[in-house]
């Protein structure tokens, strides 16, 4: 009961909280919130580009080393899910050390995954060095953003977290296009040295943020004292809306993130070029970027709830899969790619902001952390599974067959999902009703 409570406290948006932000709680006034709203956005933009850019270098290393398809795709894979799913180690470190210095970190691990996968003998070595150590040190680059957004930002919190997943979009946009240049002309060991140069930039961002944030996090670290086994908020997996909704998120980024990854070696096996290709993948992250602020922009002033959102994004995205099946035309693969990267935007802005809804402020960063977690160990997996696909039939249309099947049984069951909570939040609320009822007539 007290955690349907918990979700009826947080029912009203989280862009709600305050209307007005002149004397904003955080002590932070305007103007160094756009720098920091900035500044995060750049630290997504190295994150995720780094990540989702590795599909470009995937068709050569595929080609040099002869593995399978599954086994190198863990180099992107396992990449992008520990990014996410190194959340459930890095977020008590975060939380202990503070955004900024975290993001330093980050950088300083990144740029030494970047610099053994440059030197690396075998596949083996490449896996551990992309696909694990930069992939840690960019999941403490990327969770801290988020918490720092929402340290920061006090109003408009939705609009926030859009501009902040926007920069996963352009970066995912212009890396492939800056892989395929430096793929060209140094090959991938030097691609590699040149991406550890460029992401170590992440240093310069946190020292930023450190500067410009320290008041808020020395503040909340004055008045906030928890243990460890406290900070880990393990009552959330007793609420069972959260659990339900990561549920039916995991399969979502299984799946739909999994054709993201793979859409360059998709391109390649109908015949198109590995530049057109590649621009296939720029043009879905470009698209996700118009798809993060539609989202952001309608869920900030429409209110609309986290799990529709979702729904929306599952029932579009699994009809132009499937749409996906029947095309091989490149100007008709490029045209649905980018309203399949459209409708996929949708997600990363709605799971946060549901998460918030869901469990309320208090335990929002752990919360987010293990949604996070979730979507990683998720994002680990889709490589492997949909390079499997290609690997036994010969081609992907099995892939675009099941997920178009899986997002159309997750959009069901995300609306039955907001129907249960808005039962809850009604009932708890009669609850209560009741109670001060009672409580004035004894009186």
């Amino acid at each position: 009961m007290e955690d349907v409570s918990r979700m009826d406290e947080s029912a009203r948006s989280p862009t709600d909280e305050s209307k007005t932000d002149k004397s904003s709680p955080t002590g932070v006034d305007t103007g160094t919130k756009a720098v920091v709203l900035i500044t995060c956005f750049l630290v997504n933009f190295l994150s995720l580009g780094f990540a989702l850019g590795l599909g470009v270098l995937f068709v050569p290393i595929l080609e040099i080393f002869q593995t399978s398809r599954a086994v190198t795709s863990l180099m992107l894979s396992l990449c992008v899910g520990i990014l996410l799913t190194g959340s459930f180690v890095t977020s008590p470190i975060v939380q202990k050390i503070k955004p900024g210095n975290a993001i330093i970190l980050g950088g300083a691990i990144t740029l030494t995954g970047c610099i053994g996968g440059s030197f690396a003998p075998n596949m083996d070595i490449i896996i551990f060095s992309i696909g694990f150590v930069a992939g840690i040190g960019l999941s403490f680059a990327h969770l801290a953003s988020y918490i720092t957004v929402d340290a920061v930002l006090t109003t408009r919190k939705g609009l926030g977290v859009s501009l902040l997943t926007a920069g996963n979009g352009l970066g995912g946009f212009f890396s492939p296009i800056l892989n395929a240049w430096m793929l060209e002309i140094y090959g991938w060991r030097g691609a590699f040295l040149l991406l550890g140069a460029i992401v170590f930039n992440l240093c310069v961002l946190g020292f930023i943020i450190r500067s410009l944030s320290d008041k808020v996090f020395h503040t909340s670290a004055k008045t906030t004292n928890v243990s460890f086994v406290k900070s880990l908020h393990l009552h959330l997996f007793k609420n069972l809306a959260f659990v339900l909704y990561l549920m039916c998120t995991f399969p979502l980024w299984v799946f739909i993130l999994g054709e993201n990854i793979l859409i360059v070696d998709i391109g390649t096996s109908r015949g198109h070029s590995l530049q057109s290709s590649s621009f296939i993948l720029s043009a879905m992250s470009i698209a996700n970027v118009a798809g993060n602020l539609i989202a952001g922009f309608i869920i900030s002033f429409s209110h609309i709830p986290g799990c529709i959102a979702t729904a929306v994004s599952a029932v579009f995205c699994g009809s132009f899969s499937l749409a996906l099946v029947y095309v091989n035309d490149y100007p008709y693969m490029v045209t649905l790619a980018t309203f399949l990267g459209i409708f996929f935007g949708i997600l990363p802005v709605a799971l946060p902001v549901t998460v918030l809804e869901i469990t309320g402020r208090a335990s929002y960063s752990t919360a987010l952390a293990y949604a996070f977690g979730i979507g990683g160990i998720a994002d680990i997996v889709c490589g492997p599974i949909g390079g499997s696909f290609r690997d036994l039939t010969g081609d992907y249309d099995l892939l675009f067959y099941v997920t178009a099947g899986v997002c159309s049984g997750i959009a069901v069951a995300l609306c039955a999902l907001e129907g249960y909570i808005r039962h809850n939040r009604k009932r708890d609320k009669q609850d209560r009703t009741n109670s001060n009822s009672a409580t004035m007539i004894r009186m």
